[in-house]
């Protein structure tokens, strides 16, 4: 967040680069709230292994579309849970 209004004044003007990091930090202030009630309703349990199956599923889709060029080639996406 400190960065958000240098990066946001490069590519935007000055009264969007504004708006842009003031949206910014609304979606971070309503998504902290969002995550406490899923926390209460959920645990913590449950969101840190879905949290970690979705890591595990789009690092393998990011590593299967780069080594899609090259024939032959092997990957492994591994995830361990939380043990109880």
């Amino acid at each position: 967040m400190y960065f958000a209004p240098v990066i946001f004044k490069k590519f935007l003007a000055s009264n969007m680069a504004i708006v842009a990091n003031l949206a910014v930090a609304l979606v971070n202030y309503l998504s902290t709230f969002l995550a406490l009630y899923l926390v209460d309703k959920a645990g913590r349990r449950v969101l840190l292994v879905l949290g970690g199956l979705g890591m595990a599923l789009f690092t393998g889709m990011g590593v299967e579309g780069r080594m899609e060029r090259r024939k032959g080639s092997f990957y492994v996406c591994a995830f361990f849970g939380a043990k109880r």
